[in-house]
């Protein structure tokens, strides 16, 4: 299931992401931070990401290209928020 909280509402939606689709999502952050993330984090940082940026992997998946150019973008402009996180040479 997939969490959300907008304007103080709570939603949760009926989707299921697998290890698959995390992989894309995956991708999207080591090139963007080279953060390398268990499944853990990278379910952290899915929740840190806006709701339209989420709302795109609802629909298309996390394997498309717009969804992974964004979180990409969201990466690069959100690096403090990804500090606690190791890189490949930690």
């Amino acid at each position: 299931m997939v969490h959300f909280e907008y304007k103080n509402q709570k939603l949760t939606l009926e989707k299921e992401f697998d290890e698959n689709d995390f992989s894309g999502f995956h991708d999207a952050v080591i090139n963007a931070s080279d953060k390398h993330l268990n499944q853990e984090e990278l379910i952290e940082v899915w929740n840190l990401l806006p709701i339209n940026i989420q709302s795109e992997a609802i629909e298309w998946g996390m394997s498309d290209t717009v969804f992974k150019d964004a979180v990409f973008r969201w990466c690069k402009s959100n690096l403090e928020k990804l500090n606690k996180y190791k890189t490949w040479e930690d």
